[in-house]
């Protein structure tokens, strides 16, 4: 759908998982108070029951979980003041459901459903003077399921091994597919997909693609400022280290904590000196 320069914007970043998500929401984050005038900004951090209620309904499939994501995506949207001028910037992932490979989850089958609920939301919430564009960050296929590999490694009792995984997962998951699928159901609104390979190099790395959409002053786009990577890849001893604590007796507390430490030291290492 064509954006009029007169109507207000809004822009979901829905997803998907280990595409630049973080270093896109850092950027975001960095640059709140530029951001703010113009538009009401929602990173994770202020959605924990909306994700929730998203993550849940990809593993569930029913109704009446569906029911439930869009009462509280509604009520989220209640509270925000957006004026008579700003508009609306989401960048939330888990909006497209849980990341496949994870408690049986394999792939982004719920994510149409879950993105046409969302647009319908926004439209009784917000009413018809917004332009909504949906965006998607995409990653190319072997990269994108080793990522997802370490992610679900780090934040679950996955016990397979990296190559085991990906070849269990290859068939399953076509994150452009999965894009069309979304653009379907949420026509006739526009949706917007771009590789990670090709804005990791962009003045404000993945993030570009939202900060053009949102069309800010010329003023407020060049005060913007690029921040450092996020979620370096860890080293194969790292991986390995953490596949071992997984087929290990340990319970599930200890298993996290030692997970967690494992993972902070790794980070402090890769950090570069001040």
């Amino acid at each position: 759908m064509p954006q009029s320069q007169s109507r207000r914007r809004i822009v979901v970043h829905g997803g998907f998982h280990k595409t630049g998500t973080s270093s896109i929401q850092a950027v975001l984050d960095q640059n709140g108070p530029l951001i703010w005038p113009h538009y009401a900004l929602v990173l994770p951090g202020r959605i924990p029951d909306v994700l929730k209620a998203a993550t849940f309904q990809s593993r569930i499939g029913d109704p009446f979980s569906l029911a439930e994501y869009a009462f509280r995506l509604q009520t989220f949207l209640g509270t925000l003041v957006l004026g008579r001028k700003r508009g609306l910037c989401i960048s939330a992932e888990d909006l497209c459901g849980l990341i496949p490979g994870r408690n049986g989850q394999d792939g982004y089958t719920a994510a149409p459903e879950l993105m046409a609920t969302t647009a319908r939301v926004l439209e009784e919430a917000c009413g018809p003077t917004f332009d909504i564009t949906f965006y998607l960050s995409l990653r190319r296929s072997e990269a994108w399921l080793r990522s997802t590999y370490v992610q679900n490694l780090r934040r679950s009792r996955l016990t397979m091994d990296m190559e085991s995984y990906v070849d269990l997962l290859r068939p399953k998951v076509d994150l452009q597919h999965s894009a069309a699928e979304i653009a379907k159901a949420v026509a006739p609104h526009r949706v917007v997909a771009t590789w990670l390979e090709d804005t990791s190099p962009l003045p404000l790395g993945p993030a570009t693609p939202i900060v053009d959409l949102l069309g800010l002053p010329r003023a407020t786009r060049k005060a913007m400022t690029a921040a450092g990577p996020r979620n370096a890849s860890p080293s194969t001893e790292i991986v390995d280290q953490m596949l071992a604590m997984n087929r290990s007796g340990l319970d599930d507390d200890l298993l996290m904590a030692r997970k967690l430490a494992l993972w902070n030291k790794q980070t402090l290492e890769q950090r570069p000196p001040t």
